[in-house]
């Protein structure tokens, strides 16, 4: 008869590896936005210190798949947070691109109506482009604003000269978000012929409105100028 029982040797659990697993498990907030990248990375510094202290030589405390699982899970939702983005980014700018290259088409070719109807929130454009013309004609406001239009430096330097001036995109200044609308600037120049204005370039903002109760969304250029916008 032993003497007295052999008592297993209590581990408690880390708290640093208590704490890794439960930002681990809130890392999806990654994925509303860039803000809340912080969530997975402060996993970062809890695992390091998890793990140093659960390798001690004699450990006193157990924890080490609570810790793996949460920085596993960080890791996972933060690169699916950055991909994300870097997808929608792209996916942006090339639709503003897009854009931006038929409106200025449109603006080379003399066709001032129907770069104005671009340059016109998606709810208030004629969808009769054939008689763009009586509707300015019929319309008092909108023949003012298609008037102010003509009147924009960038736009009667560049009118109706297709063949003697062509554009081409040489940045995207900025892409700012403001609630559902983006915003992407980008940076024209003359890769034949000459825009006669100071600097030699063209900017236009692009502008996109997401319908968060509805899919798909409308884009419009917002600005063109001859002067980079104010950041």
């Amino acid at each position: 008869m032993q003497s007295e029982p052999e008592l297993t040797q209590y581990r408690a659990i880390s708290f640093w590896a208590v704490a890794t697993l439960i930002v681990g498990l809130a890392a999806p907030l990654a994925l509303v936005g860039p803000l809340l990248w912080w969530v997975p990375l402060a996993t970062i510094p809890l695992g390091i210190v998890a793990f140093r202290q659960l390798r001690q030589l004699d450990p006193r405390y157990v924890g080490q798949t609570a810790a793996v699982i949460g920085v596993c899970s960080a890791a996972l939702f933060f690169a699916w947070a950055v991909s994300q983005r870097m997808s929608r980014e792209l996916q942006i700018t090339a639709e503003a691109k897009q854009l931006a290259d038929d409106y200025l088409k449109l603006i080379l070719a003399g066709k001032i109506p129907a770069a104005h109807q671009i340059q016109t929130a998606a709810a208030r454009r004629q969808t009769d482009e054939a008689n763009l013309d009586a509707f300015y004609e019929a319309q008092a406001e909108a023949g003012r604003d298609l008037q102010t239009f003509r009147s924009l430096e960038p736009v009667k330097y560049l009118a109706g000269q297709q063949g003697k001036i062509e554009l081409q995109m040489a940045e995207v200044l900025n892409h700012t978000i403001d609630g559902t609308s983006d915003y992407v600037t980008l940076r024209y120049e003359a890769t034949s012929g000459q825009i006669p204005t100071p600097s030699g370039s063209v900017w236009i903002t692009a502008k996109r409105d997401s319908h968060p109760d509805a899919p798909g969304s409308d884009w419009q250029i917002s600005s063109i100028s001859v002067s980079s916008p104010a950041p």
